[in-house]
């Protein structure tokens, strides 16, 4: 079984960009305004600061972002100050929206492969969108992410880049002064990097406004390392027999900002836990991980069905050498993957923009 996933092409300027995507999906963008960029009973005035305090660094570091959210709210009919906050969200909760599983095999048939399971809240599937992006300057990109955002939960570039991440809690209070959240700094390398030491280089200048996280590169060479990135600090995590892994707590970092949540804590463990018992024995292809994706093991699943609070939402596999992208909206366990892949004709008009 599958389910028909939103699929939009973007063209042209940050502007125009952010103005596709929101003339198609309004309605997605309003109501994942509603349900991640309220803020509730958070005082308004501290909120207020924090957003323009957000928007001065990143117009700072990576001012495209700026004009995609102007863009954004222009063409969904949205304030422009709720689609910040929506993609602020986590730096204003302090908090994640979920938490996520990555395993990438560096050498295989088809070289690098990485998988990714996005775990979510229950039902927030609905807001998961595919995009091809061909901005004007940088490299196209497939990226998965939602309605109203403009980071990417992962993606690859025409280069042969391909990342995914999972968030890191950290306390309240710890991120960096002049920090961005993680999903711009991912952004960023995705449209200007080319290979895995790019990428890491890119990222050590960059801070943190708020949490953490772990975020798996690989180019398609088959170089690759885990970034474990703090607000302050970065370290790196290479691979192990041709493998990297990783779930929602810094391994090689030592960052006392981390917040030990006992609960959540425990969950990341036991899938960390899991993958190692299991990685040696799957093969390395497509299908093998996919058979990783759609594990449920009593202690550690990595298809997670509710295990802590935490529903695999959405699920990749990316094989950046064949500029392909296989994704599964809901359980992977219940539906099948479909194939994304870079057009053909890359030469777009930049004033293409779909009806």
């Amino acid at each position: 079984m599958s389910k028909n996933i939103c699929f939009m092409e973007l063209v042209g300027s940050a502007y125009q960009r952010g103005l596709s995507h929101g003339r198609q999906v309004p309605e997605l963008v309003r109501l994942a305004v509603s349900k991640w960029g309220d803020m509730g009973k958070a005082d308004a005035g501290q909120i207020r600061r924090l957003v323009r305090k957000l928007e001065e660094n990143i117009g700072r570091i990576h001012p495209e972002a700026l004009q995609e959210m102007q863009g954004l709210a222009d063409g969904s009919g949205v304030p422009y100050d709720d689609i910040l906050k929506l993609n602020f969200c986590e730096v204003l909760w302090n908090d994640t929206t979920g938490w996520c599983t990555n395993v990438a095999f560096l050498h295989t048939a088809d070289g690098p492969i990485l998988g990714k399971n996005s775990d979510l809240w229950e039902g927030d599937d609905q807001f998961h969108v595919v995009q091809y992006v061909r901005p004007d300057s940088g490299y196209a990109m497939l990226r998965c992410t939602f309605a109203g955002y403009i980071g990417a939960a992962c993606g690859m570039n025409e280069a042969g880049l391909a990342f995914g991440g999972s968030s890191v809690k950290v306390k309240p209070g710890c991120g960096h002064p002049d920090g961005v959240p993680l999903e711009i700094i991912c952004q960023k390398f995705l449209q200007h990097c080319a290979t895995a030491q790019q990428a890491v280089q890119m990222a050590a200048g960059l801070r943190c406004a708020s949490q953490g996280g772990n975020i798996t590169v690989v180019d398609k060479a088959g170089h690759g390392v885990i970034i474990e990135k703090a607000p302050c600090a970065q370290s790196l995590r290479w691979p192990a027999d041709d493998t990297l892994f990783h779930t929602n707590h810094f391994v090689a970092l030592r960052a006392p900002e981390q917040l030990l949540d006992e609960a959540w804590m425990s969950n990341s463990l036991q899938r960390l836990h899991n993958l190692r018992q299991l990685l040696p024995s799957v093969d390395r292809s497509p299908q093998g991980m996919k058979k990783v994706l759609r594990n449920h093991a009593p202690q550690g699943a990595i298809c997670q069905h509710g295990q802590a609070g935490l529903y695999t939402m959405v699920s990749h596999v990316l094989i950046p050498r064949l500029g392909t992208m296989l994704v599964a909206e809901g359980y992977p366990c219940r539906h099948e993957y479909q194939q994304f892949t870079f057009p053909a004709d890359t030469s777009l008009d930049p004033s293409f923009e779909r009806q």
